[in-house]
């Protein structure tokens, strides 16, 4: 079991945190934030273990095997920020767990052996391959998407293929976060997010991505998480116009969907809409609605081009949800329950269409 510090701590781990118990032999003990981030002496349940934060990286390092450099929102000065406490925890003999998205900046300030130590926790890369055509999937496939960036997929993803386990069910799980595989997925290959990369390119070897996974593993269901936004927000703010989601709803077609939304937004009648703009637009399925006690910071978003949401109260709760059936707060157990029996229930008869 390691030991584990994490750096920098901030409000984009939180999820992470809130399901730390499911990720196997490793213990998080540290939770070290710089300073003027407003989260130093502050304490948060870590596995039923009240933690504080502290910005004493060089003190919380004695006390771990391992440092987990974490993705953060805000822009970070490499020199300033990242590469001194590298530097420190390679020197003092640590692992390294490094799921940032700027890793291949940091090489300039390392050395090779300083790199190479890092790369041991890699993942394996998928080589793209010089093929046409795709495949047939024939396992049923649930996507599980964001209207914008920044909204919490990841959690869901989390959620309902635990809850599916469960039930029994075999499931292969994909997800963009490098931090999937923690979490008994698979992440989705870095090819798709390099934008010297044909979307053709990527459309024909996700496919065959999947179609691998498929074969080898022989799944009941496959929950593949679509990365970023599936449009743009607003004339300034217009992220990646859902490309992302263009190029993995061309690679394979999903028999059901689920759609994070911001409870700020959230319209009965504009869900119902939103549903055929999506299918008439990405192709995707969209079935459910998973709404997050949030409203979007317009301005800072604009701003810092960079989603940023404002969490509303935890005791907030939008009333007329509940006559609305296809629509679900996860948070609360009940419910992510009937949402599960929904998705269940749905295949069932998906499968009998298809076997008649």
């Amino acid at each position: 079991m390691e030991k584990v510090l994490i750096y920098p701590f901030n409000y984009n781990f939180f999820t992470i945190l809130n399901h730390c118990n499911k990720i196997s032999d490793i213990e998080i003990n540290s939770l070290v934030s710089p300073s003027g981030w407003g989260l130093c002496n502050k304490e948060y349940n870590v596995n039923n273990i009240i933690t504080k934060v502290t910005n004493d990286f060089q003190s919380e390092l004695k006390k771990n095997s391992l440092v987990w450099f974490v993705d953060s929102k805000e822009n970070l000065d490499l020199e300033k920020f990242i590469i001194p406490k590298l530097k420190v925890a390679l020197k003092e003999g640590k692992k390294i767990l490094y799921t940032r998205d700027d890793l291949n900046k940091i090489s300039r300030y390392i050395s090779h052996y300083e790199f190479k130590k890092i790369n041991e926790w890699n993942l394996e890369k998928y080589e793209i391959r010089d093929i046409e055509g795709i495949s047939q999937i024939n396992t049923p496939i649930i996507f599980i998407c964001g209207l914008y960036g920044g909204l919490d997929t990841f959690d869901v993803n989390i959620r309902i293929g635990e809850e599916l386990r469960k039930r029994g069910f075999s499931i292969l799980q994909f997800g963009p976060k490098k931090e999937s595989y923690l979490f008994k997925m698979i992440p989705i290959p870095e090819f798709m997010f390099d934008d010297s990369i044909s979307s053709k390119t990527k459309i024909i070897n996700f496919n065959h991505f999947i179609k691998d996974k498929e074969v080898e593993a022989k799944p009941d269901l496959i929950i593949i998480e679509v990365p970023g936004e599936l449009f743009p927000f607003s004339r300034k703010m217009v992220g990646n116009f859902g490309i992302r989601a263009f190029e993995i709803s061309n690679a394979v077609i999903n028999d059901c969907g689920i759609l994070c939304i911001p409870s700020s937004i959230y319209d009965r009648e504009y869900c119902e809409e939103l549903k055929y703009f999506i299918k008439g637009r990405h192709g995707i399925n969209i079935d459910y609605f998973s709404i997050e006690k949030k409203v979007i910071d317009t301005y800072e978003t604009e701003v810092k081009q960079k989603f940023s949401y404002m969490s509303l109260d935890e005791n907030f709760f939008v009333e007329d949800i509940e006559d609305y059936e296809k629509t679900f707060f996860i948070h609360d157990n009940k419910q992510l329950l009937e949402l599960v029996d929904n998705i269940v229930n749905q295949l069932k008869e998906y499968a009998k269409v298809i076997s008649i």
